[in-house]
């Protein structure tokens, strides 16, 4: 949707009268004291507007109908707002990216490439159905008067032929492009390329004819890598929208120990991520696919990866199991142990604010995994393998020591900080969804807050 702005012209103004809709002479829609409104907008349509001043002598005179139209749901209409980058279809041979920094055009991010004196820079639409009196409309900006950039065209985005070149009249400063496309007409791919010029550019807003409704190409798998081991059992898998063909709508994910033939879920998107364990120590065999309303593409050529070895601890009274966090750098991280982020109950992603360290920052000789929260942004989940824990007859023990960073003093929780927590949490699995808290230490109506640990630390036992 987008929003109408206009300001008074003078005359001091008391409110004005809103005309709007698809007809030339539009409807009256309201009167108002506001200088914008936000029309509620169809795909494909034409729409006329005018805004008429009035005050106690009147109402203004010659005010002018202006109208605008809305792109169809298949049209090239590009604004860069999405954070994946280059857009779905578009290709970026030339290394361009996203911008959210100034100057911004509209919305929230631009399309931004540095160039160069040598090297000429491409971004390339998808293929277009181009008719006779189509235009490729956008807004550019460039950092010297001598920045220029060139429309190309091309049928297999291999080899391409200048159709114009868009000069900058006032250096860092966007301007409105129509490039009149009528000398194409048929299916290509357009480009927008760098001129020869040590410049920063910048592009937004593009719109243009219907993207060709082609079937899409084959996805590029990116991860897991082929043929890598250790792999997670819950299994994160990525890849990258084809560079040629259609714009896929979806995917679908191939999955099996077999060859990779058996679908495992569709109309996914990248990154795909597992939420029931596959097996351990197996080989998996996987693919995707992309489609869209013409069609389903070729898969990508299938990768393999093997799960790790179960990291399930099991425990007896005859084998208790003991982490003393190593002696040397190379321990950490421990094998098969995890972080994430986030404030509970939420963790987020992964993180990688807990180390290894001495005790308390002191010399002990002893080690420990240690987090440092400092800020808001301080927060992190540890999370140790999978453990087998029998019915009954065991507990939880671990040594907890909190000290100011910068010394050997023990600290408390401050008073009042209801944010401030230590948790031991139990899930059965790895993402810790759903967790289970055990113990907390807070200043929220716990029964465990300790205003005084020695700076020895002290002995925790979970029943």
């Amino acid at each position: 949707n987008s929003t109408l702005n206009w300001t008074s012209g003078g005359g001091f103004p008391s409110s004005y009268d809103l005309y709007f809709g698809t007809s030339s002479n539009p409807s009256f829609v309201q009167n108002m004291n506001e200088t914008t409104f936000a029309p509620t907008l169809a795909p494909n349509t034409t729409y006329y507007w005018k805004v008429v001043p009035r005050n106690a002598f009147g109402e203004a005179t010659g005010n002018q109908v202006w109208s605008f139209s809305t792109p169809s749901a298949t049209q090239i209409a590009e604004g860069f707002e999405s954070t994946t980058f280059p857009p779905a279809g578009w290709a970026n041979p030339g290394t361009w990216s996203r911008s959210t920094t100034t100057p911004i055009f509209h919305g929230s991010a631009t399309a931004y490439k540095y160039g160069s004196s040598s090297t000429a820079y491409l971004l390339s639409l998808p293929m277009l159905t181009i008719n006779s009196g189509d235009y490729l409309r956008f807004a550019s900006r460039a950092s010297t008067l001598t920045g220029t950039l060139d429309i190309v065209y091309s049928e297999d985005r291999s080899s391409w032929t200048l159709l114009q070149t868009i000069t900058h009249g006032v250096a860092s400063a966007w301007q409105s492009n129509a490039v009149d496309l009528s000398s194409i007409a048929g299916n290509y791919y357009l480009g927008i390329r760098t001129g020869l010029q040590s410049a920063s550019f910048y592009i937004d807003n593009v719109f243009g004819p219907e993207i060709t409704p082609l079937v899409p190409g084959a996805p590029t798998l990116s991860a897991p890598a082929d043929l890598a081991v250790n792999n997670s059992e819950y299994a994160t898998f990525t890849w990258n929208a084809p560079s040629t063909g259609g714009v896929p709508t979806g995917y679908n994910i191939y999955l099996d120990t077999v060859d990779g033939r058996t679908q495992f879920a569709t109309n996914v998107t990248s990154p795909y991520v597992l939420d029931t364990a596959l097996a351990y120590n197996t080989t998996y065999y996987w693919t995707v696919e992309a489609y869209n309303a013409a069609g389903t593409g070729e898969p990508a050529p299938v990768r393999s990866f093997t799960t790790r070895q179960d990291p399930t601890i099991y425990v007896s009274s005859e084998s208790p199991w003991v982490e003393d966090f190593g002696t040397v750098s190379g321990d950490w991280p421990v094998a098969n142990w995890s972080q994430m982020s986030g404030l509970y109950p939420n963790p987020t992603g992964t993180s990688t604010q807990w180390f290894r360290d001495e005790w308390l920052n002191g010399a002990t000789g002893n080690n420990a995994a240690k987090i440092n929260i400092y800020g808001t942004s301080r927060n992190g989940w540890l999370v140790t393998p999978p453990i087998a824990i029998p019915a009954t007859g065991y507990e939880l023990k671990f040594d907890l020591g909190l000290t100011d960073y910068a010394s050997t003093n023990a600290i408390e929780f401050p008073d009042g900080q209801l944010d401030d927590k230590f948790i031991v949490l139990i899930a059965d699995n790895p993402m810790m969804t759903g967790a289970t808290p055990l113990r907390t230490w807070d200043n929220d109506a716990s029964a465990f807050v300790y205003n005084e640990i020695p700076n020895t630390g002290t002995t925790v036992i979970l029943d």
